[in-house]
């Protein structure tokens, strides 16, 4: 993989945990299930590195995946408006 695309990923990787499982840190196996539900993997199963145009590809699908989540909460947040969640006691 080339150099250029490590931070990137890395960035969209981080994004995506904090679409999936909200703010705060992340544990290796969360990281790796949102790595793995996004093919975003640096080495192949046979152990060699994928080459960059195959990693471009699946970080542009999880990047369009990502926007889209986005998008879509921005529209329920515009219709709705944002919903507070309070305790079932209460």
């Amino acid at each position: 993989m080339d150099e250029k695309l490590s931070k990137p990923r890395m960035v969209l990787i981080r994004a995506l945990l904090r679409e999936k499982y909200g703010e705060r840190s992340h544990t290796a196996l969360e990281m790796n299930t949102v790595i793995a539900e996004n093919a975003m993997h640096r080495f192949k199963a046979n152990g060699a590195e994928r080459s960059t145009k195959v990693m471009q590809e699946a970080m542009s699908i999880a990047h369009k995946k990502l926007k889209g989540a986005i998008s879509e909460e921005k529209k329920r947040e515009k219709r709705y408006g944002t919903h507070i969640i309070t305790s079932p006691n209460d």
